[in-house]
């Protein structure tokens, strides 16, 4: 099974946006610990100038959730976001890291205030849901097929909320459209051609009769007057994988959904076909996503809010929403004052690795990112990111050799946070990494040796550069 992303359309990542830092200058104040930049370090001489290896550092897994998909939270409009994709499907079968499940909730509009179908005698032939298809990620070879079925939900979500991938719809067997067999092995080269039109491939479902009738009776109602009233009447379509089987997750380009009705009628005396067109809108619609994790009885089941001292001999990092990192460096405080010139953290990817093939760099996340967590738990944005911008920061994936044998690794430059822990004498605080935030929720994972690993060699270790402070 090859475990990758496939995309067609390659969207705009996310990622943290900080001031670039033009330099620091080291001063001679002991008030006024600054952080050179990496190419200005000075060189290590061990009379002024020293370096402390494998400070010691504790690591742990733990959830995080609370990943905004849907509706809007202050100034971020993530029903909005043309980047977002939606996840849906099921990865059924992964002993290390347990089940993934993912639906989308999708609302759609008519074609225009105060709609009505065009002139008499309306019938309608067929009203199709279609939602196109922008990749997959996890076993696109062999993988077996999936049954997506759409349901109708009169929740009527408003797009003013935030919704999160822990909300949830209220459907029942009664509101089920329709059921779609899903092959992902093929789905990317599915494109269906409509009135000698090749489209996009896509994820299309047949509504009902009963559908296509109450569509049409509501021409006699004031469910047209406006788009509220449509959507108090409709509610919105739920798109839910069967769970039970599968081993990829599939992602929809669900801000360009439509429900496309064609019907007959009469024009003048003659008979006429056309289309009506009810598209998602953000300004009037609402989507979120509803993504689950499940690891019970999987191998990473017991790692996750273990707080043994030495730490875990595993940690876990997925995508959001998913497991996360904390490390924690009790004994910083203690550090004698000093100029912080480099504070590099290393982390190695459980090794040995099979290959390095384009499978394990699809598999593995380019990029992880990291959180400060205060004293009261609260996570926060780095100030490392704000002074430095992520490049400088890293995090990034990278081939290095370890012993003479060939690691990946995570390297960050947290200079700025080990260098205000030293000065104000903190040890109560911790960081945490996640796979970068990005517009393909609960892509990408990875699991890298932890603190109480016996592999001394590829524990995670806190490299210091430091100048003593002449009092």
């Amino acid at each position: 099974m090859k475990n990758l992303f496939f995309e067609l359309n390659p969207t705009s990542k996310s990622a943290w946006v900080g001031l670039l830092l033009s330099s620091f200058l080291l001063t001679t104040s002991c008030k006024e610990n600054t952080i050179l930049p990496s190419d200005l370090v000075p060189l290590v001489d061990n009379i002024n100038t020293f370096q402390q290896d494998t400070f010691t550092v504790i690591t742990s897994t733990v959830y995080k959730d609370s990943l905004l998909t849907g509706g809007k939270l202050n100034n971020t409009n993530r029903a909005g976001d043309p980047d977002f994709a939606h996840m849906i499907g099921t990865i059924s079968n992964d002993a290390v890291y347990g089940k993934t499940v993912g639906s989308s909730y999708i609302q759609v509009r008519p074609p225009a205030p105060s709609f009505s179908f065009s002139g008499t005698n309306q019938i309608i032939d067929s009203v199709i849901l279609a939602i196109n298809f922008l990749g997959s990620y996890g076993d696109t070879i062999s993988a077996p097929n999936q049954f997506f079925s759409l349901y109708r939900t009169t929740d009527n979500l408003s797009k003013d909320s935030a919704y999160y991938e822990s909300n949830d719809v209220t459907i029942s067997s009664q509101q089920l459209l329709d059921a779609q067999q899903v092959n992902f092995n093929t789905l990317a080269k599915d494109s269906p051609v409509v009135n000698g039109v090749t489209l996009r491939p896509q994820l299309r479902f047949k509504l009902p009769v009963p559908f296509r009738d109450s569509i049409l009776a509501q021409q006699n109602t004031n469910t047209f007057a406006s788009y509220a009233s449509f959507l108090d009447w409709l509610g919105g379509f739920f798109v839910l994988p069967d769970s039970t089987a599968g081993s990829t997750l599939g992602y929809f380009d669900t801000d360009n959904t439509s429900m496309y009705v064609y019907y007959r009628y009469t024009n003048n005396g003659s008979p006429d076909t056309t289309t009506a067109v009810f598209p998602f809108d953000a300004t009037y619609c609402n989507r979120f996503n509803r993504i689950t994790r499940n690891y019970s009885g999987k191998f990473c089941e017991p790692f996750i809010g273990n707080t043994i001292p030495q730490g875990d001999s595993i940690i876990f990092i997925e995508s959001e929403p998913g497991m996360a990192s904390l490390i924690s460096f009790p004994h910083i405080g203690q550090f004698p004052n000093a100029v912080i010139n480099k504070a590099e953290l290393i982390l190695t990817v459980i090794s040995p690795i099979t290959n390095y093939s384009d499978t394990v760099a699809y598999n593995i996340p380019n990029q992880i990112q990291m959180l400060y967590v205060d004293e009261n738990g609260e996570d926060q944005v780095l100030e490392d990111y704000l002074l430095l911008g992520s490049q400088r920061v890293g995090g990034f994936r990278g081939f290095y050799e370890l012993a003479g044998l060939q690691r990946i690794q995570y390297k960050f430059n947290i200079s700025h946070t080990i260098q205000k822990a030293v000065t104000t004498q903190n040890s109560n605080f911790a960081l945490k990494l996640s796979a970068v935030r990005g517009n393909f929720p609960a892509r990408g994972r990875v699991m890298l040796r932890g603190s109480g690993s016996a592999v001394a060699l590829e524990k995670p270790k806190l490299n210091i550069i430091f100048t003593k402070i002449q009092r």
